[in-house]
């Protein structure tokens, strides 16, 4: 599936796979707010950016990479849900007066 998009009021979901497309419209009073999230082994990273794709802000917390044995790496579920939430809510902290309902976009990356 890729997603392609046009800013302005329309989202378009395209898949490789299947012959159709979905379109979802966007409030035309909602001015698109883009916050990506990139999960890496040892960092989360969130950036917003505007619709003309100007860094906002960001933020990044550490996590805890595990190594029970030799050539071996676990990362706590718990704790990557606990980090990824802490990211989120402080690089929408940092974006004030803009709230979480004006993030109309969300790409994750890993």
């Amino acid at each position: 599936m890729s997603i392609k998009f046009k800013l302005g009021n329309l989202i378009r979901l395209t898949s490789n796979t299947e012959d159709h497309e979905q379109s979802c419209a966007l409030p035309s009073s909602k001015v698109p707010y883009i916050l990506s999230v990139d999960i890496g082994t040892s960092s989360i990273r969130a950036y917003l950016f505007s619709k003309t794709f100007e860094l906002i802000c960001s933020s990044q917390r550490q996590q805890t990479v595990h190594c029970p044995e030799a050539h071996a790496f676990e990362l706590d579920p718990a704790e990557l849900w606990s980090t990824l939430l802490v990211v989120i809510h402080n690089t929408i902290e940092s974006a004030r007066p803009l709230t979480v309902d004006d993030i109309t976009c969300l790409g994750i990356s890993t």
